[in-house]
């Protein structure tokens, strides 16, 4: 068994003497350092790439809210444009009804005038 110790610590002592440890353990350690640098970075332009992101965001959103409001000014103009329309087609259609009536006593008067030279209501109506 002395001689197995023996080996091993003379293997162990090799290892150690020569650096080839020393060489494991920096090439880890640098390797670890390599990634949480690549990590870093990766967070960091992840980041930044949200910063943008929001910074779009808030922009369409008042462009958004600019353009509401814009449409509700067209709905307000074109709704009292629609009123006025609806106010003008009653209007027309009061005229239409006035036209009609005074249509209808032209042609009672025309049916009642008297064609003689000599009428009374002729000469009545002439004055």
């Amino acid at each position: 068994m002395e001689s197995f110790d023996g080996m091993v610590r003379t293997v162990i002592d090799l290892l150690m003497g020569s650096g080839i440890v020393g060489m494991l353990l920096f090439y880890r350690l640098k390797q670890r350092r390599e990634s949480a640098a690549t990590l870093t970075a990766e967070a960091k332009a992840a980041e930044a790439e949200l910063d943008v992101n929001k910074a779009q965001i808030e922009h369409l959103s008042r462009q958004l809210i600019d353009s509401l409001a814009d449409n509700a000014k067209v709905q307000d103009i074109v709704s009292k444009q629609r009123d006025r329309i609806v106010q003008l087609m009653r209007q027309l259609g009061e005229l239409e009804l006035k036209l009609m009536e005074e249509e209808r006593c032209r042609k009672q008067a025309e049916r009642r005038v008297c064609f003689a030279d000599n009428c009374a209501e002729r000469v009545a109506e002439a004055l």
